[in-house]
């Protein structure tokens, strides 16, 4: 998990090994960070796998997998929903996928979660 605030991008960024996957979206306007993040983390050993919206992102032929959606929405404004619904059916997948492993992880943030009483819970 990287983040966005490019602060603290350089210790996250050593520390990537070569069975490190980085999820890239990138979509119209493409930011020039996912260049330069893509391209040192090919260097550290690491995958990536691009979420974009058209063969011309600037990424589309420099990685090896890619999911494209479409983001034309009904208005001016860009619609992520093809995205959002892609990324939770792999979610699910991968969920159902790893097993007991990511349940139990799942139920240790959640008691986490609780004791430290972060959200509102409607029990």
């Amino acid at each position: 998990m990287l983040g966005n605030d490019q602060n603290y991008l350089p210790e996250r960024l050593m520390r990537v090994r070569p069975q490190d996957v980085l999820l890239v979206f990138n979509f119209r306007r493409y930011p020039k960070i996912n260049n330069r993040l893509t391209k040192f983390f090919t260097r550290s050993g690491g995958d990536i796998v691009l979420f974009t919206d058209s063969v011309m992102a600037p990424l589309y032929r420099s990685v090896k997998i890619t999911f494209m959606v479409a983001t034309q929405g009904a208005a001016v404004f860009d619609s992520y929903t093809a995205g959002v619904s892609l990324i939770n059916a792999l979610l699910a997948k991968y969920v159902k996928t790893a097993g007991p492993s990511v349940t139990k992880r799942f139920a240790e943030l959640e008691k986490i979660s609780r004791h430290l009483d972060v959200y509102t819970w409607h029990d």
